[in-house]
């Protein structure tokens, strides 16, 4: 590795001599591309009793995936190497991943040129220089004696989290960068009588977990859900705050699936999925297909340079720089995502794939979206589940904690699944003008949809 290469001089001394030594071996095994990125990782986890470290470790990990052309396509393979600090075996481990390579094929394609990353700084420096700090501090926060008259709970099942991690990436086409991210985790159950509440927070900075404001939603919850009666099935309008927005409380979904209720364009802006023919609509098309839009048309982008966005980051593992890029725009679809492989298909630059979600604002304050209009309003408030096939848009999801409206009255309601088809209820969506961010999301903080099932 030259020092010429783009980036080199953020990349320490110890990986630079660590990523010299193994690019002789690949270049000696006459591979044709190749990506090389070691993970350092500090990880602490703190949990209840006693404010005891439950877990503390430094990980560090080696991933290679090198390629290889061949008359009938490219192949490639790759292999981990989690004792980084011996990779005396890294000869035999090439040619055994070179001979891997050649059994497994795939279109021809090649890694871009080098690209700026994005510029956006991920890494808070209470937590990468002090994680058990931080991460003790954050537990005592949420442990300290409470008021039994305004919060009256008993707290379990508490877990704090918090990680520094340094990804170092070099690639044969003269790539190589180095970034520090940050992240802190919190997950409890506040038990008061017969209910319970569950938090579930991921921030990217100490001051975004909030908290005191954790601490004052649970108060109000709790005392709202002993008091909720069954919802009503029938038909309403949903209006959908910031906690429902993002999912169900506690859910941990992959890919299309953990944008929730954006799990279906996400999936259809997937340039593989284009490729395949499994999309519904294509660049240029509308998005609601033959549906007759009555609400707001929805502009979408992929922004992984949120300075707060839980999937920010200025570069991926596989070298590609994270750009924002707009999936949607006034209903018609516009760029697809594109992962380094399938812009390589192209013949195109990669955007990084989808990251965080932008949604553009409506233009109606949330206090009108709260009225109540033909049918009664739902307002949703936190989901026990959110389930969907991201292909069909179908869904499924449980009401945890609801609001109907009546007039002046605001009565708590739970249970029911809320079903019904994802395009369907966009073809008919008022979004607020005020906007809020939470975990991967950053739009308006109250969607309403028009006559949705309740069962």
């Amino acid at each position: 590795m030259s020092q010429e290469r783009s980036g080199s001089r953020n990349v320490s001394k110890v990986t630079r001599r660590r990523f010299k030594r193994i690019e002789r071996v690949l270049r000696r095994a006459q591979l044709d591309e190749y990506i090389i990125v070691e993970h350092k990782q500090r990880r602490v986890e703190v949990g209840q009793r006693s404010l005891r470290t439950v877990h503390a470790a430094d990980q560090r990990q080696l991933e290679v995936t090198l390629y290889r052309d061949l008359r009938r396509g490219r192949a490639s393979a790759s292999f981990i190497v989690t004792d980084v600090e011996d990779i005396n075996a890294i000869d035999t481990l090439v040619a055994a991943a070179a001979a891997r390579a050649s059994h497994g094929l795939g279109p021809e394609w090649r890694l871009p040129a080098p690209a700026a990353p994005a510029r956006v700084d991920l890494a808070d420096s209470a937590i990468v220089g002090d994680p058990e700090g931080v991460a003790m501090a954050s537990m005592e926060q949420l442990l300290r004696p409470q008021s039994q008259q305004t919060r009256p709970w008993k707290p379990t099942d508490v877990r704090v989290v918090a990680r520094a991690r340094e990804t170092t990436v070099l690639t044969s086409t003269g790539f190589v960068r180095t970034k520090t991210e940050s992240f802190l985790e919190l997950d409890a159950v506040l038990r008061a009588q017969a209910v319970a509440h569950q938090i579930h927070h991921r921030a990217r900075r100490r001051e975004d977990l909030n908290i005191e404001a954790l601490l004052d939603t649970a108060a109000v919850r709790l005392r709202d859900r002993a008091a909720a009666k069954p919802v009503t099935a029938g038909r309403y309008d949903l209006a959908l705050e910031l906690d429902a927005i993002v999912g169900a409380t506690g859910a941990e979904h992959t890919g299309p699936k953990r944008y929730a209720w954006f799990a279906s364009f996400v999936a259809q802006a997937n340039a593989e999925t284009q490729r395949r023919g499994l999309a519904r609509y294509s660049t240029g098309k509308s998005v609601y297909g033959s549906r007759t839009v009555r609400g707001d048309k929805l502009t979408l982008t992929s922004d992984g340079t949120l300075a707060r966005g839980w999937y920010s980051s200025p570069f991926s593992n596989m070298g590609e720089a994270i750009r924002s890029f707009p999936l949607i725009n006034k209903g018609v679809a516009a760029q697809p995502s594109l992962s380094l492989r399938e812009a390589g298909l192209r013949k195109q630059l990669s955007n990084g794939g989808v990251r965080n979600l932008v949604v553009a604002p409506g233009r109606r304050p949330m206090a009108a979206l709260l009225l109540p209009g033909k049918r009664p309003l739902l307002k949703v408030s936190e989901l026990a589940s959110l389930d969907m096939d991201p292909l069909t848009g179908e869904f499924s999801a449980q009401l945890a904690l609801g609001y109907l409206q009546a007039g002046s009255k605001s009565v708590p309601v739970t249970g029911g699944f809320i079903r019904g088809n994802l395009f369907d209820l966009f073809a008919d969506v008022i979004m607020a003008r005020e906007t809020g961010f939470h975990t991967w999301y950053a739009g308006p903080r109250l969607l309403r949809f028009g006559n949705v099932a309740v069962h």
